[in-house]
């Protein structure tokens, strides 16, 4: 499952239950707005940062009782706009006919998901109905490759339909 604020707290917390969650879900929505990157190499830093909105969504989540499993299949656009020493650049990434499968849990309002042996993720539910189910996912990735660190944050909201 793809997952990639700022919160009160007073604000009550989601309540959530497996029954609530499990069926077929439609991804109607993937944003962020809070997205930053850094680059550090050679003794210099270089700062940018970026928004994600989503398009062309034909993608659904499924999530499956007794056993907890998980299946994300379909399509979408990432549109990104990242702002770099003062210029704006735009970037639309498709992710197409992708399928990825795991498990998933609940704790509290937390959703909890693994798939092929990677690192557990985690979702913040904050809005779950009959029709609708939103989270967020908070990222925050360090990737070292010839000698350059890579620092991405952002906060992910992702919306989904019955």
């Amino acid at each position: 499952m793809s997952f990639l604020s700022c919160s009160k707290d007073e604000e009550e917390q989601v309540k959530v239950s497996s029954s609530a969650i499990a069926g077929l879900w439609k991804l109607s929505s993937v944003s962020c707005t809070d997205g930053t990157t850094t680059v550090e190499s050679g003794g210099s830093t270089l700062n940018q940062s970026f928004t994600v909105t989503g398009k062309d969504y034909d993608a659904t989540v499924t999530l499956s009782e007794n056993p907890n499993v998980y299946k994300s299949e379909g399509s979408y656009t990432a549109v990104s706009v990242v702002t770099f020493n003062g210029s704006t650049y735009n970037q639309e990434t498709p992710f197409q006919d992708f399928t990825v499968t795991g498990n998933w849990k609940l704790d509290g309002n937390k959703l909890l998901v693994t798939s092929n042996g990677q690192p557990e993720q985690s979702a913040e539910i904050v809005k779950l109905d009959a029709n609708n189910l939103e989270y967020k996912v908070l990222v925050n990735q360090v990737v070292i490759e010839n000698e350059a660190k890579l620092t991405t944050k952002g906060t992910y909201f992702f919306k989904l339909t019955r």
